[in-house]
C-alpha cells in the first residue's frame, strides 16, 4: 500500500493534545512503575467531527469515514491508527464490527484481514494506554485482568492492613465508574470505594469471602445493614474486593470519638440502629437458596466484634442516626442443611478470642486440639453480638472510657485464671465455662447508673445477658431479633410522648416514689425492714458507685444507707427486659421471713443485698 504521511499540524497537536492530557493511574501494584493512560474523554474532546476530517483529507480526499468514526464507535482504534501512521488501513477496520472499540483490547490478530497482520503488534502494545478498566455493574465476577490493563484509580490511601490483606479507600475516574445508578446528570453517585486486597497467602479466605458475598447478594431486605460487595478480580497475583465505603469508620472508632447520647431520642436512635446488626446475621444462619432447586444454607460468621460492625453517617442528621453494617465475611462458610436439622460447621476456634465462646474455648497449651477441627454452631455468634451488645451498652453510659475501663476489668479477671493467662483469650467475657462475673456485675452497674430517662437500657440488658448464656440457652438470632422488635416497640409507644402529643426529648423523671398500695401497714418495730448497704462512694459515673435496688419499674438509689420496707414477692430477676428476664425462687440465704408477730405477714428480711439490682416481680 503507498505511504502517507501525516498533515504535519494537524498531526502534532493531536499528539500533543494527547500527551498534555495523560493522567496517571494509582495502581496497587503495577507490574513496571506507576503508568499513565488517556482517557476516552480526552479523545471525545479534541476530536470533533471537523478535526477528524482535517486528519482524513490527507488519505481519503473526500474527507469520508468521519461519520463512521465519530458515530459509529471507532474512535480509540482510529487515535491508536493515527499515532502508529496506519490510518490508510482504516477501512479494514470498519468493515467489521468486532474491530471496533467494543472489543478492545484486541489479544490476537485472528480476526485481522491479512494486509494488516504486519503491523498488528504494534497496535497490540500501542492500545494499553487507550484502554482503562471499565467497572461496570455486576459484571466484576472473579475476572482475571491481564497485567497490561490499567486500573483507573484517581487516588488511594491506605486504611486498613492484616498479615495477609489491605484495605484502602479508592476515588475511580468517574467516566469509567458503572458501579452505581446515575444522578440526573448521568454522573456516578460516589467514585469513592473500598478496596481489599491479598495475595495468594490470603487466597482461602479471599475465595471464601467472595462467595459468601455472593451468596447473600440477592439478600435485599438486609443490604442496608450488611457492607455492599460490587465485586471481585484477580491481577498480577493480587487478588481484589471492591466494596461500598463508609465513611463512619467501625464501631470501636465511633465509639471512641462520639460522646454517648444523653437525651431519650438520641438514645433510642442508637440501639434502633444497634439492635439492626441482628438482621444480617440471622440471614446468614439460615438462608434460603433457589439456584438450583429450593434448599437451605447455613452459615457462621466466626468473627462478630466492633471492628467488623462499620458505621454509615446519614448526612445532615444527628450524630446517632447512623446505619450499622456487617463486615468481613473472611470466615463466612455455609453449608447446607435440611428442613429440620441443624448444620455443624468445623473449625469453632476461628475468629478473635475475646469475644469468641466459651464452648470453643481450646486450652493454647493442648498442641493437639489446636490442630484439630471442631464442630461449631450459630450460637457461637450469638455469644459474640452479645458481647458487643455488652460494650455498646457500657459506652452508652460511661462512655469510651469505661470501655477502657471494661476491658482492663476482663483482662485482670481472665490473667488469674491459669488456662486463660497470658493467651490470646485475654479480656474475654468468660471463664472457659460459663460468663465472667466481672461482666454480670458491669450489666447491673449499667442499668443502675443510666439515663434517668433512658427506659431502654435495663431491657437491652436483659437480652444480652441470654445471649451471653449457656449454648443451649441462647435465643437463635431470629429469636433476637424478635425480641430486639419487642422492646424497641414498647420503648417507642405514645406513653412517652408529653402529655400535649409533641415527642423528642423527655423531661428527666423525678425521683421515683413508693406507692401507697406498697404499705397496707405502717412500719414498726414489727415490722421488718429490707436495708440497703452503700458501695464504695465515688463522683460522676464509673463502673464503680451507689447501690441501687430495682423494685418493679421503681428504681431506688441509696446513696446514704437510708432503710425502705417492701413487701416480699415470689422471684428476684436480674434487672433486665421484664418481659424475659430470668427469674430463681427465693432462698433463705436471699431472705429470713419474720411471722413471729403476725403469720400473714408478708414482709420479709434481706440483711445485705450482695447484688447491685434487684427486681421484685410479680404479685403478693
Amino acid at each position: 500500500m503507498t505511504s502517507y504521511i501525516h498533515p504535519p499540524s494537524e498531526y502534532a497537536d493531536f499528539i500533543a493534545h494527547v500527551e498534555r492530557n495523560r493522567v496517571t493511574a494509582s495502581e496497587i501494584s503495577p507490574p513496571s512503575g506507576r503508568r499513565s493512560f488517556i482517557r476516552l474523554s480526552t479523545l471525545r474532546n479534541y476530536l470533533t467531527p471537523k478535526r477528524i476530517r482535517r486528519l482524513l483529507l490527507c488519505y481519503f480526499p473526500t474527507g469520508t469515514y468521519w461519520k463512521a468514526i465519530y458515530n459509529g464507535g471507532y474512535l480509540i482504534v482510529f487515535s491508536i491508527l493515527v499515532r502508529i501512521a496506519k490510518v490508510p488501513f482504516l477501512p479494514y477496520f470498519l468493515s467489521n464490527r468486532k474491530l471496533s472499540d467494543a472489543y478492545l483490547p484486541f489479544s490476537h490478530h485472528y480476526d485481522w484481514p491479512r494486509p494488516c497482520h504486519e503491523f498488528f503488534y504494534q497496535f497490540f502494545c500501542e492500545q494499553w494506554q487507550f484502554c482503562a478498566q471499565r467497572f461496570l455493574s455486576d459484571c466484576l465476577f472473579s475476572l482475571q485482568i491481564d497485567e497490561r490493563i490499567i486500573l483507573p484509580i484517581k487516588s488511594i490511601g491506605l486504611l486498613n492492613k492484616g498479615t495477609d490483606f489491605r484495605v484502602y479507600k479508592i476515588e475511580l475516574y468517574d467516566e469509567y465508574n458503572s458501579l452505581t445508578e446515575g444522578d440526573e446528570h448521568g454522573k456516578p453517585t460516589t467514585n469513592i470505594f473500598a478496596l481489599k486486597t491479598c495475595n495468594a497467602r490470603g487466597i482461602e479466605a479471599y475465595n471464601v469471602e467472595v462467595d459468601a458475598y455472593r451468596i447473600l447478594s440477592d439478600q435485599t431486605d438486609i443490604r442496608a445493614h450488611i457492607l455492599h460487595f460490587y465485586g471481585s478480580w484477580s491481577q498480577c497475583e493480587t487478588y481484589n474486593m471492591l466494596f461500598e465505603y463508609v465513611s463512619g469508620g467501625t464501631l470501636t472508632q465511633f465509639m471512641k470519638n462520639t460522646k454517648p447520647p444523653t437525651q431519650r431520642e438520641l438514645i433510642l436512635q442508637f440501639w434502633t440502629s444497634m439492635l439492626d446488626v441482628i438482621k444480617p446475621l440471622a440471614r446468614i444462619h439460615a438462608l434460603s437458596v433457589t439456584d438450583d432447586g429450593h434448599r437451605y444454607l447455613q452459615g457462621i460468621h466466626h468473627d462478630i466484634k466492633p471492628d467488623n460492625i462499620l458505621v454509615d453517617v446519614t448526612p445532615n442528621s444527628s450524630t446517632y442516626d447512623v446505619t450499622f453494617k456487617l463486615a468481613d465475611l473472611g470466615l463466612t462458610e455455609f453449608e447446607p442443611m435440611s428442613d429440620t436439622d441443624e448444620a455443624t460447621i468445623a473449625r469453632s476456634n476461628r475468629g478473635t478470642q475475646m469475644f469468641s465462646a466459651p464452648e470453643c474455648f481450646i486450652d493454647e497449651a493442648d498442641t493437639f486440639l489446636l490442630h484439630t477441627p471442631v464442630n461449631a454452631k450459630p450460637s457461637k455468634d450469638i455469644w459474640s453480638l452479645g458481647c458487643v451488645f455488652s460494650i455498646a451498652a457500657v459506652w452508652s453510659v460511661f462512655g469510651y472510657e469505661g470501655i477502657l475501663e471494661y476491658e482492663s476489668r476482663r483482662a485482670a479477671e481472665t490473667q488469674r485464671m491459669p488456662k486463660l493467662q497470658d493467651t490470646s483469650y485475654r479480656g474475654c467475657f468468660h471463664d472457659t465455662t460459663t460468663v465472667l462475673d466481672v461482666v454480670l456485675n458491669t450489666h447491673r452497674r449499667v442499668c443502675t447508673m443510666r439515663q434517668s430517662d433512658d427506659d431502654l437500657i435495663q431491657q437491652v440488658m436483659g437480652l444480652t445477658s441470654d445471649m451471653l448464656s449457656h449454648a443451649s440457652l441462647r435465643p437463635s438470632a431470629v429469636g433476637v431479633y424478635k425480641r430486639s422488635r419487642s422492646i424497641l416497640e414498647r420503648t417507642s409507644t405514645p406513653s412517652f410522648l408529653r402529655p400535649d402529643g409533641t415527642n423528642s426529648i423527655i423531661e428527666r423523671r423525678p425521683p421515683p416514689q413508693i406507692p401507697p398500695e406498697y404499705f397496707p401497714l405502717a412500719p414498726n418495730e414489727n415490722t421488718p425492714q429490707m436495708r440497703m448497704y452503700q458501695s464504695e462512694s465515688t463522683t460522676g459515673r464509673s463502673l464503680s458507685s451507689d447501690v441501687e435496688i430495682m423494685i418493679g419499674d421503681l428504681s431506688l438509689r441509696d446513696s446514704d444507707a437510708r432503710t425502705h420496707s417492701v413487701p416480699a414477692r415470689p422471684h428476684i430477676n436480674v434487672a433486665g427486659d421484664p418481659e424475659h428476664s430470668r427469674t430463681r425462687a427465693i432462698s433463705k440465704d436471699d431472705v429470713r421471713q419474720d411471722r413471729s408477730s403476725n403469720p400473714q405477714n408478708p414482709w420479709v428480711v434481706i440483711p445485705k443485698c450482695e447484688d447491685l439490682n434487684v427486681d421484685f416481680s410479680g404479685t403478693r
